[in-house]
């Protein structure tokens, strides 16, 4: 059965330790995991700020959204599932081939694959995938299933 704080991903949405660990200390009992986005992560280091998060008791989700050819995929993938993180995400526009990858090496991390990003509207949409974003959505979610992963976002 799964435990109710697992449906609760808190957003560290800030540059530095120091504004991270406050709500990590309060929060960690409660939430399922702590996202990780890339302005954390580039000011402070992807595993400075997963190991932080362990030692205060919580888990992670790294939001990295990789989007590279599969070799790099795979050797990313790699590297983040080796910090014990929760989830972690590949971009689906990077192709089936490059999230197989991904699940390949994933371990114990459930890895998500992001489909259509939120800022984007009908015409940025046509415009990028030649698709609305319900189309999209869809068949980047079929390929997500197909190539392995655990989830979509």
């Amino acid at each position: 059965m799964t435990d109710p704080k697992d449906k609760i991903l808190f957003a560290l949405d800030v540059d530095a330790l120091p504004k991270a660990t406050p709500y990590i200390e309060v929060l960690s009992p409660f939430v399922g995991a702590f996202k990780i986005g890339l302005e954390l992560m580039n000011a402070v280091g992807t595993p400075q700020v997963v190991q932080h998060i362990h030692r205060l008791g919580g888990q992670v989700f790294v939001d990295c959204k990789l989007n590279d050819i599969p070799n790099t995929v795979r050797g990313a993938s790699r590297v983040i599932a080796d910090l014990g993180v929760k989830y972690f995400n590949v971009h689906a526009s990077s192709g089936i081939e490059a999230i197989k990858a991904a699940a390949e090496v994933k371990k114990e991390a459930k890895l998500l694959v992001v489909t259509v990003l939120t800022s984007l509207d009908e015409p940025q949409c046509l415009s990028i995938f030649g698709k609305t974003p319900q189309e999209k959505v869809i068949q980047f979610a079929q390929e997500a299933k197909e190539a392995g992963a655990d989830g979509i976002i």
